[in-house]
């Protein structure tokens, strides 16, 4: 069977309808890693203009100010924690992981958002 473009992108759109499911790995990584962290789907996902060539972005607010290295660490624990749970490799999640006043850019930026916990 030969895969074309448009094979791809109805699979990549399915995989991205049920952000839900693979969303939950994350949320349970963050729980475990950083338990008072807020965590918030934003993009075109959370706008529901999304497209195949999109991708699910999480935000993750880490209370405080952190480091930009602390962040960078959270960040790889939540990865980890989150591959370890099961969320594929290859699902296409972008995770942002920010202090509280990092936080404030993406905030004002974000047309909607929906608090995932």
């Amino acid at each position: 069977m030969q895969l074309t473009w448009e094979k791809l992108a109805l699979e990549r759109l399915r995989l991205l309808r049920e952000w839900r499911h693979y969303a939950r790995y994350v949320v349970e990584a963050v729980k475990r890693i950083a338990p008072s962290a807020r965590v918030y789907l934003i993009g075109s996902v959370a706008e529901g203009t999304y497209t195949a060539l999109s991708d699910v972005d999480i935000l993750v607010i880490l209370p405080g100010r952190h480091s930009s290295r602390d962040l960078i660490e959270a960040s790889i624990r939540i990865w980890d924690e989150a591959f370890r749970l099961g969320l594929p490799w290859d699902y296409p999640i972008n995770l942002i992981v920010v202090d509280e006043n990092r936080a404030k850019l993406f905030l004002r930026a974000t047309r909607r958002l929906e608090q995932l916990y």
